[in-house]
């Protein structure tokens, strides 16, 4: 909300409602929330991602909290349990944005930093392994971004100097190299005719 209060709905088996007090409805044999419900309030939050079974969120300073779903390391809290209310993150520097993908996270620093953490099996955490971190990790490279952007297995970010970088699967050509191909665990460059940034990534 306007006063930075969150609100979730829909399934809330894994504590995606962020509210551990919260008395849940029930969709077939599912828990879930038929309408908006308040999350635990922890602090005024800016901004809102979700994932597959988790959510995100980070507040005026730049701290990143995380729920829900855990068993990848999703959450970036340490440990791979459930968390039913927002957590903080353990970032070593103020965001300025977060973003979920289906079970991994990234965070944007104020100082261009990239960091990322939960699912690595495909790459998608771009820190020159294939495995899971249950913490933040930053992104190989070196980069200064000013975007990023969490796919379902990917990520992508823009720099700076308006360059995009893809990092993550690859079986349908999301890191836009030219073709399918092998995935990729540190960012590539895309090479494009005008690397004018003129959306979002």
């Amino acid at each position: 909300t306007t006063a930075g209060d969150p609100y979730c709905w829909g399934r809330g088996g894994t504590a995606q409602i962020g509210n551990p007090t919260a008395a849940m409805d029930l969709c077939g044999i599912l828990s879930c929330a038929l309408a908006p419900m308040p999350s635990a309030q922890v602090a005024s939050f800016q901004s809102v991602t979700t994932g597959r079974m988790h959510s995100c969120a980070f507040t005026d300073n730049g701290d990143v909290h995380c729920w829900g779903e855990n068993g990848r390391g999703q959450l970036g809290v340490g440990g791979t349990g459930d968390m039913m209310a927002p957590t903080m993150v353990g970032l070593p520097v103020a965001a300025s944005e977060v973003t979920a993908g289906r079970d991994h996270t990234c965070a944007l620093g104020v100082d261009g930093r990239a960091f990322c953490w939960g699912d690595g099996e495909h790459g998608q955490l771009g820190i020159g392994t294939w495995a899971d971190s249950d913490m933040p990790v930053e992104v190989a490279g070196g980069l200064s971004f000013v975007e990023i952007s969490a796919g379902f297995d990917q990520t992508c970010g823009v720099t700076a100097d308006e360059h995009v970088f893809c990092w993550g699967e690859n079986a349908r050509s999301q890191l836009g190299q030219g073709a399918s191909g092998a995935p990729s665990n540190t960012p590539l460059a895309i090479d494009l005719a005008d690397v004018s940034r003129t959306e979002d990534v």
